[in-house]
């Protein structure tokens, strides 16, 4: 509270007949100041947002709120607001917040800049781009053709919002596909002739695993194997996952593949039930081992955070 002096007046026989009273600002008001207002304040040290400038052109250009502190009873300037202002010719910012940058400023025939109207601490930031203004009848025009302006993040490894971040806020697809191999979602027995699938699922972040496990049974008493265990993604993923085989177990090693080479890194893996070896024994020996049970791990395949589907399919 700021205080000033009391006056009085004296009439005849020296009585007081009129006296101006001390006064005191109420909360939020206050005398205007470089930086927005200032006024007076209760609790010590607190620390709040604010913007004195007209309240549709924050956040619009250049313009930003900034934040102020109780010192001394007292709110000190805006510090960090940025209001509106002068344009500025040739720089492509909208100074003044009204949405265009740089309007009224004269220019040649055929001359061109770039321009962006977004809220500046975005330019550049994540997916924001600047776009470009042409000069129509020696003005340069409002639009900005091609800029790119923060929007809702859409959860796909890239930063819309153009706070620096990508995905942040998303949460992926629990399509209740484990991460951990103990856990691992099972297809069950695969006969010959089956073709099953797994759920749409996806995995956010590189180091994130999803786990699948899948049996294929003898066809009969005295055989081992049969038919041609093939696993795959139901639909293209763009490059955006891999899987790894392994066998027996979640400890096992790559399982190998039809044609060499081995279930690593893949995004398809087949084995065809014709390794026998040659000879007496060719019933009962095998070039490879027949994969009675693969377990499937499946990854992403970069470092780029997402939320793309993926569905795992396994045939027989």
């Amino acid at each position: 509270m700021r205080l000033f002096p009391a006056l009085f007046c004296f009439g005849l026989g020296g009585i007081p007949v009129a006296v101006a009273f001390a006064s005191c600002a109420s909360s939020g008001e206050g005398e205007a100041g470089a930086g927005g207002t200032t006024g007076p304040c209760s609790e010590e040290g607190t620390v709040e947002a604010c913007y004195f400038g007209p309240p549709a052109t924050q956040g619009v250009g250049a313009c930003q709120g900034g934040t102020r502190t109780c010192v001394d009873g007292w709110w000190t300037a805006c510090i960090g607001s940025v209001e509106p202002a002068d344009e500025l010719c040739g720089d492509g910012i909208d100074q003044n917040c009204n949405g265009a940058a740089d309007e009224g400023c004269t220019c040649s025939p055929g001359e061109t800049r770039p321009c962006y109207v977004g809220p500046a601490a975005t330019r550049g930031i994540g997916m924001c781009t600047d776009g470009t203004q042409a000069c129509v009848n020696q003005t340069f025009s409002n639009d900005c053709v091609g800029q790119v302006l923060p929007d809702a993040e859409i959860c796909d490894g890239r930063d819309h919002n153009c706070n620096g971040q990508a995905d942040d806020g998303c949460v992926c697809l629990d399509a209740g596909v484990s991460g951990e191999c103990a856990a691992a979602y099972s297809f069950g027995d695969v006969a010959v002739g089956d073709s099953v699938t797994g759920p749409v699922a996806q995995i956010h972040s590189p180091g994130e695993s999803a786990w699948y496990v899948a049996a294929f049974p003898p066809t009969g008493p005295n055989t081992k194997g049969g038919g041609q265990p093939h696993v795959s993604f139901a639909v293209d993923t763009n490059g955006a996952y891999l899987f790894d085989v392994l066998t027996p177990d979640c400890a096992g090693s790559p399982s190998p593949c039809d044609g060499g080479g081995a279930g690593s890194s893949v995004v398809e893996w087949s084995v065809v039930d014709d390794q026998s070896t040659a000879g007496a024994n060719r019933f009962s020996s095998r070039d490879q081992a027949w994969p009675d049970t693969v377990v499937v791990r499946v990854f992403r395949n970069s470092d780029v955070t997402g939320c793309d589907d993926y569905q795992l399919a396994i045939t027989r």
